[in-house]
C-alpha cells in the first residue's frame, strides 16, 4: 500500500483483520491507522516507512491490535504513536530513523511493549506524556538517539523493566513535570548526559538499576519532586 491519499491501511469501528508481511509507505498520512474501541487487527512482519505527514503506526480512540516483529522507520513523525486510552500489544518491533521519536505514548495511551528496539530517532526512543499515559515496557532497548533514550514528561507514568538505554545524546532516562514512572532492573550506560535525570518536579520509583559510563555521571537531580531510589548501582 503506497502513495495513498491518506493512510496506507485503516482499521476502524471495531474492525479486525490479519496482515502478514505487508508494506505501507509514502502515504500522505500514516502507514497504518487503528482507531475506535474494539478495533483489533493482528499485524505480523509489517514495514511502515517514508510516510509523509504522519506516524508509521498510529493507534488511537481506544484502539487495540497486536504488532509482532514489525518495523517502522523514516516516517515524518514517530515510528508508532499510541493515544486516547488505546492499548495495543507490540512485540519484537523496531522503530528507527524517524523524524521525531521511535515510540510516542500520549493523552492517556497505554500499550504493552516487549523486546522492542528504538534507535537513531531524532527525538526520544520512547516518549510518554499525559497524566493517564501508562505503558508497560519490558525488555526493550533504546539507543543511539539524538535525545533521551526514555523521556517521561507532562505527568506521564509507565513501568519500565529490564530495559536498556545507551549511546543517546542526552540522558538514559529523563523525567520531569510531575511524571511518575516505575523503573526496575534497567541499564543506563554510555549516554552523553547522565544515566537518570530527574528535573522540574519529576518523580518516580527507581529500583535495582545499573548506571555506568555516562558522560555526566549516574544521576542528575535539578528541582525534583518526591522520588524513591533503592538498590541502584550507584544509588546516588
Amino acid at each position: 500500500m503506497f502513495d495513498c491519499g491518506r493512510h496506507g491501511i485503516i482499521v476502524t469501528q471495531g474492525g479486525k483483520g490479519t496482515f502478514d508481511n505487508c508494506e505501507a509507505y509514502q502515504n500522505k498520512a500514516r502507514g497504518i491507522a487503528v482507531n475506535g474501541a474494539n478495533s483489533d487487527p493482528k499485524v505480523t512482519g509489517g514495514k511502515f516507512y517514508d510516510n509523509k505527514q504522519g506516524n508509521g503506526i498510529a493507534v488511537d480512540e481506544g484502539g487495540k491490535g497486536t504488532f509482532d516483529t514489525c518495523e517502522a522507520y523514516s516516517n515524518k513523525i514517530a515510528g508508532i504513536h499510541v493515544s486516547d486510552n488505546s492499548d495495543p500489544k507490540v512485540i519484537g518491533c523496531k522503530f528507527y530513523r524517524n523524524t521525531k521519536g521511535g515510540i510516542g505514548v500520549t493523552d492517556g495511551g497505554k500499550g504493552t511493549f516487549e523486546n522492542c528496539e528504538a534507535y537513531g530517532n531524532a527525538a526520544a526512543g520512547i516518549g510518554v506524556c499525559g497524566e493517564n499515559s501508562d505503558p508497560k515496557v519490558t525488555g526493550c532497548r533504546f539507543y543511539n538517539g539524538k535525545d533521551d533514550g526514555i523521556f517521561v514528561y507532562g505527568g506521564g507514568k509507565g513501568t519500565f523493566e529490564n530495559c536498556e538505554a545507551y549511546g543517546n545524546a542526552l540522558a538514559g532516562i529523563g523525567v520531569k513535570e510531575n511524571s511518575d514512572p516505575t523503573v526496575r532492573n534497567c541499564t543506563f550506560r554510555n549516554n552523553k548526559h547522565t544515566g537518570i535525570c530527574i528535573f522540574e518536579r519529576g518523580r518516580g520509583t527507581y529500583e535495582r538499576n545499573t548506571l555506568s559510563g555516562n558522560s555526566d555521571g549516574a544521576w542528575h537531580l535539578d528541582n525534583p519532586g518526591p522520588f524513591r531510589r533503592t538498590g541502584n548501582r550507584p544509588n546516588q
